[in-house]
């Protein structure tokens, strides 16, 4: 199956990803995030639903 990812870039919000996920959608892609605690949040999250993220560069809003 391909993978289909979501953008989800600044922060990772929650609703939004409720709102516009589906059973086709295997993760999501991140860019621009505030802070390493941003990135490790969305991570975790990722871990206990079983999700993939990939990074489009770059990672950190720096």
């Amino acid at each position: 199956m391909r993978r289909l990812q979501i953008g989800m870039w600044h922060q990772f919000i929650r609703d939004r990803w409720n709102d516009i996920s589906n059973d086709f959608i295997s993760g999501m892609e991140i860019s621009k995030y505030p802070n390493k605690e941003a990135v490790e949040e969305l991570s975790r999250f990722c871990m206990n639903e079983n999700l993939k993220f990939g990074v489009h560069g770059p990672i950190l809003n720096t």
